[in-house]
């Protein structure tokens, strides 16, 4: 039985070409893989949130007040969520809202993630509006009676990115048909 051992000629030479095709499939691999997430956009400070509620006009919520769930006209479940905001474009905007369990942090309302355009306010004592938002509530019977946290966030195409919350118990409010 023989070794075979290398020669000092030979030891650490790898074949022509093979540190090149290397650093080639590194390269691809990396670009392949894509570009690590950007972090989210920082609040802008010229920009202002608020939610409330109200499926006509804006009525504010303070923290601990009752949100309120109602029945639909064609049996689903929702809670009309309405916005107020300062310092945005005049463009469309992407809104998001979500509505949590605090508990445990389930979510408990449908994705709800459209782009809109607030009606022009006239500043500060009249600030741009959006009425009526209607957050479909995907299974009552694990949120109401239970307290749970109303998300709103507002970005704009420039990424620039304005938020707000309110916490409270859940009820069944009156019915919303005519």
């Amino acid at each position: 039985m023989s070794t075979h051992t290398p020669s000092a000629s030979n030891a650490g030479h790898t074949r022509p070409g093979r540190s090149w095709r290397g650093a080639l499939a590194l390269a691809l691999g990396l670009t392949l893989s894509g570009c690590p997430e950007a972090p989210p956009p920082e609040p802008s400070p010229d920009m202002r949130l608020e939610v409330g509620a109200g499926r006509e006009q804006f009525t504010p919520l303070a923290e601990g007040d009752t949100l309120w769930i109602q029945q639909g006209c064609q049996g689903s479940q929702h809670m009309f969520v309405s916005l107020r905001a300062w310092g945005l474009p005049s463009d469309p905007v992407l809104v998001e809202l979500s509505l949590t369990r605090t508990d445990d942090g389930k979510k408990v309302s449908a994705s709800y993630r459209v782009r809109y355009l607030f009606a022009q306010g006239s500043g500060e004592e009249a600030p741009d509006e959006l009425p009526g938002l209607l957050l479909q509530i995907t299974d009552p019977d694990a949120a109401v009676g239970r307290t749970v946290r109303l998300s709103a966030s507002v970005e704009t195409d420039s990424g620039a990115r304005v938020a707000d919350v309110r916490t409270g118990p859940l009820q069944w409010g009156p019915p919303s048909c005519p």
